[in-house]
């Protein structure tokens, strides 16, 4: 006869579980892929592969998840790279950063400041140079046009929402047409009138939450979040998704909201062939 085992050791068992998987579940980076239907017009887009990138928070040197997305990005080239800002916590790993960017793949790469960067004082007209050299474009409310695939995007960058520096009409008004995708740190301006003329929204900063309880959600939210935490939303024929990110902010733990970094891809919605029946 199998001997039962007993009930405190299964509570002890979960008491463990729960006091070390938070530590752990930081690493467990995930790459998320999220389908983006294109209007009529932009058909010619399809297919076209975008690889988001945020919230790196480095402290110290390059690491396991940086490794991870780097390998991501190398093995699915994607057609172009968007980083969503926060990606030091300290002015002393900069140029770790800068190792990060150019072990990514030759692709056209964009990046936008976080509350981190304004925190730690960085000089944005410094880092435009300094990125320049990875191939990195920094946008600060201002546009750029890349060419993709069989068509052209328009990539526009607003400065930190967070820290109010976030200007759309004036990204705006030097915006040319086409497929328009706006990178953000903050969710927070997907409210603001200005954001129906976007296509695509791409936003950072909330993690997910980091730390989430069964039944109950996010302990805590960075202002700017409370109504775009995570996932994918529409509003007005635009789209935004609020990604997860890579690292961790003042704690190093998550529960419940894993890292991860995005691939989302341009879809042609198919035209339903009409058929004609004919008695």
């Amino acid at each position: 006869m199998k001997k039962k085992v007993p009930v405190v050791f299964w509570l002890v068992l979960a008491l463990m579980t729960a006091a070390v998987y938070p530590f752990l579940e930081p690493f467990w980076l995930k790459c998320t892929r999220v389908e983006i239907s294109l209007p009529d017009e932009y058909q010619a887009l399809d297919g076209t592969k975008i690889m988001q990138i945020a919230d790196l928070h480095l402290r110290t040197g390059l690491g396991f998840n940086e490794a991870k997305v780097i390998a991501w990005a190398r093995r699915n080239r994607p057609d172009l790279i968007a980083i969503t800002g926060d990606f030091i916590e300290t002015p002393g790993v900069r140029d770790a950063f800068f190792n990060f960017l150019s072990f990514l793949p030759k692709v056209p790469k964009f990046a936008v400041l976080g509350n981190w960067e304004r925190w730690v004082r960085i000089d944005p007209r410094q880092w435009k140079r300094l990125m320049l050299e990875r191939d990195t474009e920094l946008l600060t409310n201002e546009s750029t046009r890349v060419h993709v695939r069989l068509g052209g995007i328009v990539v526009a960058g607003v400065d930190d929402a967070y820290t109010h520096r976030a200007d759309i009409g004036k990204t705006l008004r030097g915006c040319p047409e086409g497929y328009r995708i706006l990178l953000t740190h903050s969710p927070e301006i997907f409210d603001e009138p200005g954001i129906t003329g976007f296509n695509l929204v791409l936003a950072a900063h909330c993690h997910n939450g980091q730390i989430r309880l069964p039944w109950y959600g996010p302990l805590w939210l960075p202002h700017g979040c409370e109504k775009y935490v995570y996932g994918l939303f529409r509003k007005n024929g635009t789209w935004l998704y609020v990604t997860s990110g890579v690292g961790t902010s003042l704690l190093p733990m998550r529960f419940l909201a894993r890292p991860e970094v995005v691939m989302l891809v341009l879809k042609a919605e198919r035209k339903k062939e009409t058929i004609i029946k004919k008695d």
